[in-house]
Order: structure tokens, then sequence, then C-alpha cells
């Protein structure tokens, strides 16, 4: 197995969750939950999303690396982190959920959900256009709730929404099924995926022949940009 497709160890795992909430950083990028939420969506979406279009929502527009040797390690850690995950996905037993508890001492999953659904956006192929909307809306219900969304969406919609006490039965539900949840989109989707879909995507992205926002110096296409095609 070739060194960059390792998946991480535990002492990598903590490394990478301590890389991304630094004080240089943290205004910057994702969290480790978040970050794997977002994989989950990337990999699962209807069409390709290549490292280009998440890198920037994964570490943001403009992240601040102390030296080119913290951009490289973040950077090798993050694509390695990537390729576990949707390896976890093919393999089809289910994903090791990554969660940290809130202040009331429950897995957050708010934000692990806040990243899922921000990696849906990513998509230049619809969801709800390439899939059946009543069943991409049933597939995405859980993630719109315990990330918050739902409820925000419904008030501003003037929608009736479930009492505190029906949601608080409905997000222990969805949380207790969230690893079924991101396997029945990912299996949903296995069939439908678009294998060569367009790039249309009007925000930023890192162009081949950019410097690669690691800090090397070199043209992306010849550092980070060579995964691309993974």
């Amino acid at each position: 197995m070739d060194q960059t497709e390792r998946p991480l160890n535990t002492a990598e795992l903590d490394r990478l969750e301590r890389l991304l909430v630094a004080d240089n950083f943290r205004e910057e990028a994702m969290p480790l939950d978040m970050l794997q939420g977002l994989f989950c969506a990337v990999g699962s979406a209807p069409d390709l999303i290549p490292p280009s279009s998440w890198l920037v929502v994964a570490l943001g527009e403009n992240p601040v690396y102390e030296s080119t040797e913290q951009a490289q390690e973040i950077l090798d850690l993050v694509m390695r982190f990537y390729g576990q995950t949707v390896q976890e996905l093919d393999d089809g037993q289910g994903v090791t959920l990554y969660v940290f508890p809130d202040e009331a001492g429950e897995d957050d999953l708010a934000t692990w959900c806040e990243g899922y659904l921000e990696g849906v956006m990513l998509s230049d192929a619809d969801w709800y256009e390439h899939g059946e909307p009543e069943t991409v809306e049933e597939l995405l219900f859980p993630f719109m709730l315990l990330s918050g969304r739902m409820r925000e969406a419904a008030e501003d919609a003037g929608d009736i929404v479930p009492s505190l006490e029906e949601e608080r039965d409905l997000r222990t539900e969805a949380a207790n099924s969230m690893g079924d949840s991101v396997m029945a989109v990912y299996s949903y989707w296995l069939d439908k995926r678009i294998s060569h879909a367009p790039i249309r995507r009007d925000g930023p992205k890192v162009g081949r022949n950019d410097p690669c926002p690691c800090g090397s110096g070199k043209k992306y296409k010849s550092c980070h940009g060579s995964s691309d095609t993974n």
C-alpha cells in the first residue's frame, strides 16, 4: 500500500485534530468531526467532486500555515483522512464516526451534520434533480434535523415546527441511526452516480497552474493537484 493511502492511526488522527484547531488555523479550517461529515457527503455524491473543489471548503480559502512543513503535514493528513473515509464507504461495512461531546456531554452530531450538508452543496449535480426529490429529502432529513437547519428553514418559511419534545425524540432516533443514514445515502447514489460530470463551478477553486495552497512553491498540478483523479 502506498504511504499516502494508509489509514490514519490514533496518534495521527489526534495530530490532525490538534492542527485543525490550532490558533493560526482554526478560523479557516473545519474541525475533525465536521471534516469527516464533509468527506462522507463528497464520497457519496452523485458526481465526482475532486480535491480542488473541497480543499478550499475544508481548509479555507486563505489558510495561514506556520511553515511549509506544517502545510505539507496537514495536507497529507487531510488527504489520507479523505481516502480512509471513502474507503470505509466503499467497503460497505459502515463508517466509524468521529464526534465530540457538547456542553451537555452528548455527542455533538450537529457539527458533523453541518459538514455533511456543506459537502452536499459542493455537487455540480443537484441531488434533488438527479434523484427522486421525495427520496432525497427523506435521506437528507436526519442531517437537516441534527444540524438544526430543518427547524431554521421551517421557522423562516412560517411552517409548523415540531414541539421541543417531539424534536428531541426525532433527534434521538436520528442520532442512534446516523451510521445507517450515511450508508443509505451512499447506497442510493451508487447506481446513479455520474462518472464524468462536467465541472461548472463558479466558486473559488485552485487552478492547476496556480501555486499549491500547501505553500511548497510548486504549481498545484505538480503537488497536491496530482490527487484530483483519485
